[in-house]
């Protein structure tokens, strides 16, 4: 099994980046994104990363795709991780944040999501959607506008399996690590 990608097309209209928070004993469900939902994410150049916290051993860091957040691992530490991928999202953009130093010379990604890891997300639809700006949500499908949040939050209704997730524009995700660069946001719980 290949890792999941981690490059973005410069050409490609919608440049998604997909964060997954994970734990480090969570191996078998990132082997299974990476032999499932991360071949279409290849194909489509979509960059997928997972987060896990970095004090615990992590056995598959070979593959590349795994992203070590300066917070205690474990599975109801969610809130760290999900502003940490908002703080690595934002220095992918070029800005300069907290904890991550600004890249340069790399194609910026246009929306930022957010899934689980047992979640299988359908990409392609999604780009689909992206690129139409025309969201088939449930109860009711919208169109979008920039700056937008897309809440993917899955009852096992077509086009998604259960699960939660959620899209955001760069400019939302980048506002946020913003602010959180002026105020502490590190709202962990204690490391048992």
């Amino acid at each position: 099994t290949a890792g999941c990608p981690s490059t973005l097309n410069a050409t490609s209209q919608i440049r998604l980046f997909v964060a997954v928070p994970s734990a480090a004993s969570y191996t078998q469900r990132r082997q299974w994104a990476r032999s499932t939902w991360c071949h279409d994410a290849r194909r489509l150049s979509i960059a997928v990363k997972f987060f896990v916290g970095s004090n615990s051993e992590i056995d598959d860091l070979r593959y590349g795709d795994i992203v070590r957040v300066p917070s205690w691992d474990g599975q109801d530490n969610v809130t760290s991780k999900q502003l940490h991928s908002m703080r690595y999202f934002a220095s992918l953009c070029g800005d300069t944040v907290r904890d991550w130093p600004s890249v340069h010379n790399v194609t910026k990604p246009t929306h930022y999501m957010r899934v689980e890891d047992d979640v299988y997300p359908f990409v392609s639809t999604i780009i689909d959607e992206l690129t139409q700006k025309h969201i088939r949500a449930v109860p009711r499908p919208y169109d979008v506008q920039e700056p937008f949040l897309w809440a993917l939050i899955i009852q096992g209704k077509p086009p998604y399996p259960a699960g939660s997730g959620f899209v955001l524009s760069a400019d939302i995700v980048r506002a946020v690590a913003a602010a959180d660069a002026i105020l502490e946001w590190d709202t962990g719980a204690p490391a048992p």
